[in-house]
């Protein structure tokens, strides 16, 4: 495996390693957040924004997330981890926050030729797909998929991060 090294710029500069992905470095910074909500096939779709902040912790070993929005009139806050697993061999997600009963766990890996972190959930956990879609114009997508009885995943939210102006 090819270790790439390369130098984020925030509001100060930090050395920060991921061996699978320069990629992911684009997660740094300031976000405005538009998002969609779909409870299950069929149900109303719900639309809603909030913000996020990306930036690197523990001298670059984590990237930590940030973010609050409002939805169904309620304040939605969290954060979450994600960094890179040796013992794993992939990069491993944390997100806890104030609307869910349980803290998300998965684990997953970069796929180069889609510009796209796919995490999935440890066994034993709430049973779900994440997708980060790095986009062209510098913006990325976070997917959130949740199982069928037939097997298949919905989409159940979307969260677009725009750089903040």
């Amino acid at each position: 495996m090819k270790r790439i090294f390369l130098t984020v710029a925030a509001a100060f500069s930090l050395s920060f390693v991921f061996s699978q992905t320069a990629d992911l470095a684009k997660m740094i910074g300031e976000w405005d957040i538009e998002a969609t909500f779909q409870a299950r096939p069929g149900a109303e779709l719900q639309s809603f924004s909030g913000k996020a902040v990306w930036q690197p912790v523990y001298n670059g070993k984590y990237v930590h997330e940030n973010f609050e929005f409002e939805f169904r009139g309620s304040k939605v806050i969290g954060e979450a981890f994600l960094g890179e697993s040796k013992r794993l061999n992939s990069l491993e997600f944390v997100q806890v926050d104030n609307a869910n009963p349980a803290m998300f766990t998965l684990t997953g890996n970069w796929n180069d030729s889609l510009k796209t972190l796919e995490l999935n959930s440890l066994p034993g956990g709430i049973s779900l797909k994440w997708n980060y879609i790095f986009l062209e114009d510098g913006s990325f997508i976070k997917r959130m998929l949740i199982p069928q009885p037939d097997g298949s995943f919905h989409l159940q939210s979307q969260y677009h991060y725009k750089k903040k102006k």
